[in-house]
């Protein structure tokens, strides 16, 4: 199993970003991880992917470029912090095999033993 972990930005008057998991703070993951291992299944992987910021190109120029640019930083000051405790927490009951959004991005080990 993976956990999918709420990548959006919440600012105080809306959400952004794709609301993929109700899953968002590292003691939610930390309490479902627990979860998935006590009831015997097999915690491998992490999903925590900014996707409303990722696949916004970078370089354009004028107001909407200085919003996006904004948003971008923002919700990577809120989140990299964030993430990396997620998978802190995650860490105490599983070796994660994979974690999907990580910066950088991370293979899987048995693929990177491989090569």
């Amino acid at each position: 199993m993976a956990i999918d972990v709420d990548c959006t930005l919440h600012l105080s008057r809306a959400v952004i970003g794709p609301r993929r998991s109700p899953i968002r703070e590292p003691e939610q993951v930390e309490e479902l991880a627990k979860h998935i291992v006590a009831s015997g299944h097999h915690l491998v992987g992490m999903m925590a992917y900014e996707g409303h910021v990722a696949s916004v190109p970078d370089g354009e120029v004028g107001p909407v470029g200085i919003v996006k640019r904004w948003l971008r930083t923002k919700s990577m000051e809120d989140l990299a912090p964030r993430r990396k405790a997620c998978i802190e927490a995650a860490q105490k009951y599983a070796d994660l095999e994979f974690i999907n959004g990580a910066e950088p991005a991370r293979l899987p080990r048995a693929w990177m033993k491989a090569r």
